[in-house]
């Protein structure tokens, strides 16, 4: 009897490499810091594992302070108007929410319209005594486990006093009777 061969699976293609990995530490350092918001830096640091472990190590906190510290809110845009600047201006005077740390950027986009932007420095308190920057930004931007039912959930964490974290399922199960 003949002997039949199963061919074998093909092996996987392995993904391409990631150039931020060819970096010097401090360019990728300078890189990372320059982003709008913590949880774009969560989300580079879940991008491979190398990435996680560098952004994990104590000695790259002050990629997220500066991150932390240099958080802006939108207030209010206006896309592709003519007046924009004025516009804001005009408005943030007359509506009475014009502050002290507010600025108006603008964002001109290549073969496309302008974006009109009036943004306000709105730092993130430093973190716990004893706590990391990233476990930081992980409890308030990163996907957390509720501590009643243990579903995952994204959200703001319940208490901050004593770091807990509840999903709306079970507020709303404890608030009906």
């Amino acid at each position: 009897m003949p002997v039949v061969r199963i061919s074998r699976q093909p092996t996987p293609v392995p993904p391409p490499p990631c150039y931020l990995l060819k970096f010097p530490n401090e360019l990728l350092a300078e890189t990372i810091s320059r982003l709008q918001h913590p949880n774009d830096v969560l989300s580079v640091s879940h991008t491979c594992k190398k990435l996680y472990e560098y952004l994990r190590d104590p000695t790259t906190s002050y990629v997220w302070r500066q991150v932390r510290e240099n958080f802006v809110t939108i207030q209010e845009h206006i896309i592709g108007h003519q007046s924009g600047i004025e516009y804001i201006q005009t408005h943030a005077r007359t509506s009475g929410y014009e502050s002290p740390g507010s600025s108006l950027r603008t964002v001109k986009i290549p073969d496309g319209p302008t974006i009109y932007l009036k943004v306000v420095d709105s730092p993130i308190p430093a973190p716990f005594d004893g706590m990391t920057e990233y476990a930081y930004a992980r409890m308030l931007f990163g996907r957390k486990k509720c501590d009643i039912c243990r579903k995952g959930y994204s959200g703001e964490p319940w208490s901050f006093s004593v770091l807990f974290s509840i999903c709306s399922d079970c507020i709303n199960k404890k608030k009906s009777p």
